[in-house]
């Protein structure tokens, strides 16, 4: 958990320079944050969740982050964000359906994340903070990871077309 997101950290630093670098962001869900709470701990270890945990995101349900990936992300990452399953799925819906004009994009619960957080920050007024810590405007360029397709059928249909907000 977290090797992709150290990977892609690694071949930034190595090809940018520290001013060029973007604000790396992580993402987790609500449920299952392990690198939110050892960032938000502070005191440069990896934390344990305990207990059970549980999301549709699968492919980031992690109690505690990678032994490898950790020191990377925790030098690297300037934003650790939490989503709700909630959210996730508006994102999924929205991926699925997009504005007319933009393409489809298929992506499974796991890899709408990245999208469904930024998404709602951007869309939502009572994250205008958030909005101003990542620095994120109308001038912003932003890139988002998928990592999945669908990868739960009966879960994808039902949120991205029999429950479709938009």
């Amino acid at each position: 958990m977290g090797s992709l997101a150290a990977g892609i950290i690694l071949g930034l630093e190595e090809r940018m320079k520290p001013e060029e670098l973007p604000v790396i962001t992580i993402v987790e869900p609500e449920t299952v944050a392990c690198y939110y709470l050892s960032a938000q701990k502070a005191d440069g270890k990896r934390h344990h969740l305990e207990g059970l945990t549980k999301t549709m995101m699968a492919g980031l349900n992690c109690q505690t982050p990678s032994i490898t990936a950790w020191p990377i992300i925790r030098d690297s990452a300037k934003f650790y964000g939490t989503l709700s399953e909630d959210i996730d799925a508006e994102g999924m819906a929205r991926l699925g359906h997009p504005l007319e004009g933009d393409p489809k994009v298929v992506s499974g619960e796991s890899g709408a994340a990245g999208f469904a957080y930024v998404y709602e920050i951007l869309s939502n007024p009572a994250l205008a903070k958030d909005r101003a810590e990542l620095g994120l405007d109308q001038n912003s360029r932003i890139i988002v990871l998928s990592t999945e397709g669908n990868t739960d059928p009966d879960n994808y249909h039902k949120i991205v077309d029999e429950n479709n907000p938009f």
